[in-house]
């Protein structure tokens, strides 16, 4: 049984997609009147929504702290926070002094969920590994739509009124460290890695906040699955079978029941061979590199202990892509490989170049790496950032990855420094993404291989990543348009020197 939603008056605090889901949801359940929301900014994109919300009643407040509305009378019962919102904001700490209950907008929607949930978290892998356990589920013949902090699913509160078999949710820890008692029938750890220290300060409040997604007191998760190699995943299930609580691991080490044998990959595709409880399987797959074969045994032993068939496991990794914008091949006919990656931390940098290098070095080719990391990121990790990139790439392109969150020369300086500190190789700094992807572009021939990495599939205004004004960039379209335009140019020399 799922605790009860809190007693309005409720007021949701922020207007991203998180906070425009819990505002619609309890509109819904309890009534516009009953309803309030606010947020710091006027996010445009969302100027429909909220006017439609402003029709049906909800009390709508942009651009404000939001104190006033926490201090007037009645004052909010229940306050839905997004999870862009810290704990530490004078918005919550007011709401706490006048003696309402905080939630955040994940715990909304698992206490309204009535679906399983299969909740996924870590550092990095998240997306792939809950896409992979949707489609597995989808090839069974069960619907499992994704959900939660993802960007490739609604909020879990958006979620609340569907009946379908389970729900594939994406958790955060920005979202566990105010849900106080969402327990997933299956919980999923990819990784504990450095990321978001700014947020929660040490790793061991990092990794307590991930254990939350596990462990409530006496209470457990239906099942885990945990990585081995991981010293969380490791103590978490120590802690676990200390409690005869079912539990599922993998990875190389020898105690995990999904163990890794062997793995290899290409630009698009990938095989790997592991133990399991069943015997010996192999697997082919599309996601390139160690940490995706990782990635997939994280999904394969969610979907087992959900009782998916291995034929249904099979057919759902041999047709699924990876996420967009993670290690996603662009072509355009170059004779050298290129992939754009979101990669947001040193490790995960290290995985993509990694996975790079060995395909690379099958045919004697370079690897050609373009970082950048954006604003809003811990900046602690950037400089060892720049260093992965360094200790693996031949040629380390240096550039801005977002200019919305902090000054370019804040992002790119430690960029570099950490990179020339660690590589023997070149590194160049291009302020302007445009530009900078033309030079690493420029730079392969035949056989090398380039990685843009920072971004991914986000498309947003050049204005924000260049001094360029006022249209879409996407990295995925920005590469190929400047292979396109380097193709034209090297058949018009080709021309001119034919001619001469």
């Amino acid at each position: 049984m799922r605790p009860r939603v809190p007693r309005g008056p409720y007021l949701v605090v922020g207007l991203g997609r998180a906070g425009l889901a819990a505002t619609t949801t309890l509109a819904d359940i309890a009534g516009a009147d009953d309803v309030c929301a606010c947020a710091a900014d006027n996010p445009a994109w969302a100027a429909a929504q909220l006017e439609a919300l402003r029709a049906r009643g909800v009390e709508i407040h942009t651009e404000t702290d939001g104190l006033a509305l926490v201090a007037r009378d009645p004052a909010p019962r229940c306050v839905v926070k997004s999870p862009g919102v810290p704990l530490d904001a004078p918005i919550v700490a007011a709401a706490r002094g006048r003696g309402a209950v905080v939630i955040d907008e994940l715990e909304l929607g698992w206490r309204l969920s009535a679906a399983p949930v299969i909740g996924v978290t870590g550092t990095n892998g998240k997306s792939t590994t809950c896409r992979l356990i949707a489609a597995m589920h989808e090839a069974a013949g069960q619907e499992a739509p994704l959900v939660g902090n993802g960007e490739f699913g609604s909020p879990l509160s958006a979620a609340t009124g569907i009946r379908v078999d389970r729900l594939v949710c994406e958790v955060s820890s920005f979202q566990l460290e105010c849900s106080s008692t969402m327990l997933p029938e299956v919980a999923v750890l990819t990784n504990l890695r450095d990321d978001h220290l700014d947020r929660h300060g040490t790793m061991r409040r990092y990794g307590a906040i991930k254990r939350r997604l596990f462990i409530r007191g006496r209470k457990t998760a239906g099942l885990a699955v945990l990585p081995t190699a991981d010293r969380l995943g490791a103590a978490l299930a120590k802690e676990l079978e200390g409690r005869g609580a079912p539990l599922l691991r993998f990875g190389r080490e020898r105690d995990a029941e999904f163990r890794l044998t062997a793995c290899d990959w290409t630009t698009r595709t990938a095989w790997l061979r592991a133990e399991t409880p069943d015997g010996a399987v192999d697997l082919e797959h599309r996601l390139p590199g160690e940490h995706n074969a990782m990635n997939v045994l994280a999904a394969v032993a969610a979907a087992r202990g959900c009782g998916i068939g291995w034929d249904a496991i099979a057919r759902a990794l041999e047709r699924t892509a990876g996420v967009p914008g993670r290690f996603e091949a662009i072509d355009a006919g170059q004779p050298f490989d290129v992939v754009v990656d979101f990669t947001q931390t040193p490790d995960a940098v290290e995985a993509v170049l990694g996975a790079a290098r060995t395909i690379a070095a099958r045919r004697g080719g370079r690897v050609l790496a373009l970082v950048s990391t954006a604003g809003h990121r811990p900046p602690m990790l950037t400089p060892s950032i720049g260093a992965a990139a360094g200790r693996l790439a031949d040629l380390v392109v240096v550039t801005a990855g977002s200019r919305r969150w902090a000054r370019v020369e804040d992002i790119v300086g430690p960029l570099a420094a950490g990179a020339r500190a660690a590589a023997a190789a070149p590194v160049e700094v291009v302020e302007d993404r445009r530009p900078a992807i033309r030079r690493v572009l420029e730079a392969a021939g035949q056989h090398d291989f380039v990685a843009i990495l920072g971004r991914g599939a986000r498309a947003t205004l050049s204005t924000q990543v260049s001094a360029e004004d006022g249209v879409p960039f996407d990295d995925r379209v920005v590469a190929r348009e400047e292979l396109e335009r380097l193709a034209a140019a090297r058949a018009q020399q080709d021309r001119a020197t034919s001619r001469a």
